[in-house]
């Protein structure tokens, strides 16, 4: 129980958790995120097949008993022996001990090594390219996070100053009441509305916790280790179409590895084509003949080791193509649609990248529209209406419904704008994502409520 006081205590006292900014939390994500360390594990393993594919097939060494006379076999057969001298025969052993070793070395044909490498290469550039898109769907992903949990905190202090605006209304109500000045059912409605607002509170909480946990995930760290975000987007002119086309289309991470996936598929289908030009094996073979016990018996141990005249065997071999249409003739056609398809999948994410583009920069001007419409029109004159409502409901000149109409407005329009916040946020990553230009901005946001 005493350790359970400590670790409260200690909770108690344990500073907030530092408030958010995009630049750190993307550069933290980065450093930490396991997806986007595997992908650059893989580009490691990528290059490294680089230089494999280059290298040449080991050489072959054989070393075998060749061409063994069995005379020894054949002597102990012979009619009118003795089983005495059959056995003695059988046991002295064949005459001499042909010992074979040969050495092999497959020389490809020119162009065959080079095809492989320009595959690999090609696969290790489309594995670097998928690095920098892991690195930019990151990125958005911070983006996105930082933009929900930004909103969620802003609209709970909206709703919670509405809520303050609330008491005041009910109590403004139940003094009414009470001196025989308003009606109850003005007292209930402005308690029905603020049970509405802690309604609202409860789900907005919610909303916060899932960015909190989403973010938290991409940091690895637990949702109670995140803190606030005190950062607004910085509204910012965007380039023109054809500027952003240009820059989508040079920087696309995604389009390099298409086109990478092209190289791959040429390099494969060129390894096809030469599959059926031979390769050469040259072989150089040296035999040593040692005698055996009757060279041993016959010519002493000198003789013996010396044995039979030793012998040089030097050759190439190749092979032949004849069941090469059955084999690779398919192999061949297939490396071919290969290629067709990955060039084919290059032009259609072209024109992928083109629509992100148009439907990215669409939303952005549309987000920010909505934002300025509310930040100097709705939300100005909402605020008003409901001072002038206020005014005169206490005045008595306008009953409840009509100021709690004018608050719950307002309260609309400042949630409204914070939705078109973030939403600008989410696109403007969006095009961020697609073209590979820095847009995201921010600047430090006043952490004063709303009213």
């Amino acid at each position: 129980m005493l350790e359970l006081c400590c670790l409260a205590a200690l909770a108690a006292q344990a500073p907030d958790p530092a408030p958010l900014t995009y630049a750190d939390t993307r550069a933290r994500a980065a450093a930490t995120y396991p997806g986007l360390r595997a992908a650059r594990t893989g580009v490691l393993a990528a290059r490294a097949r680089v230089a494999g594919a280059r290298a040449w097939d080991d050489p072959m060494l054989d070393v075998s008993v060749w061409n063994l006379p069995l005379n020894q076999v054949e002597g102990a057969l012979m009619p009118g022996m003795s089983a005495s001298e059959r056995a003695t025969t059988f046991l002295m052993g064949p005459d001499m001990f042909p010992l074979m070793v040969m050495a092999s070395q497959t020389f490809p044909f020119p162009g065959k090594r080079g095809a492989r490498a320009d595959e690999a290469q090609a696969r290790a550039e489309e594995a670097e390219a998928m690095v920098e898109a892991s690195r930019a769907d990151l990125d958005r992903a911070v983006a996105y996070a930082l933009a929900d949990l930004h909103a969620g905190q802003e609209a709970l202090r909206t709703v919670n100053g509405t809520l303050a605006l609330m008491d005041t209304m009910v109590a403004i109500a139940d003094g009414r009441v009470q001196s025989g000045l308003g009606r109850q059912a003005d007292a209930l409605a402005t308690r029905a509305e603020r049970e509405t607002l802690l309604k609202d509170q409860l789900d907005l909480r919610q909303q916060q916790e899932v960015a909190r946990a989403r973010l938290a995930a991409l940091l690895g760290v637990t949702p109670s280790a995140i803190g606030p975000v005190w950062e607004s987007v910085r509204h910012v002119e965007l380039p023109p179409r054809e500027t952003l086309l240009q820059r989508a289309l040079a920087a696309r991470p995604e389009l390099r590895a298409a086109r990478a996936q092209v190289a791959a598929a040429v390099a494969r289908a060129r390894q096809e084509r030469l599959a059926a030009l031979p390769d050469v094996t040259a072989k150089v073979g040296y035999m040593v003949q040692t005698g055996g016990v009757p060279m041993l018996v016959s010519h002493g141990p000198l003789g013996a080791l010396l044995g039979p005249a030793d012998m040089v065997t030097v050759g190439v071999s190749v092979p032949l193509p004849v069941f090469y249409p059955f084999k690779q003739a398919r192999s061949l056609e297939a490396a071919r649609y290969d290629e067709r398809r990955a060039a084919e999948s290059a032009d259609a994410l072209i024109r992928v990248i083109q629509s992100e583009v148009d439907e990215a920069s669409a939303a952005i001007r549309h987000a920010h529209d909505h934002v300025t419409l509310h930040e100097e029109t709705l939300i100005p004159l909402s605020s008003s209406t409901v001072e002038a409502t206020r005014a005169a409901y206490i005045s008595g000149s306008v009953d409840v419904l009509a100021l709690i109409t004018a608050v719950r407005q307002m309260r609309s329009h400042h949630l409204e704008r914070l939705t078109y916040e973030a939403l600008y946020v989410r696109r403007l990553a969006d095009l961020q994502r697609a073209t590979g230009m820095e847009l995201l901005a921010f600047d430090p946001s006043s952490p004063g409520g709303h009213p």
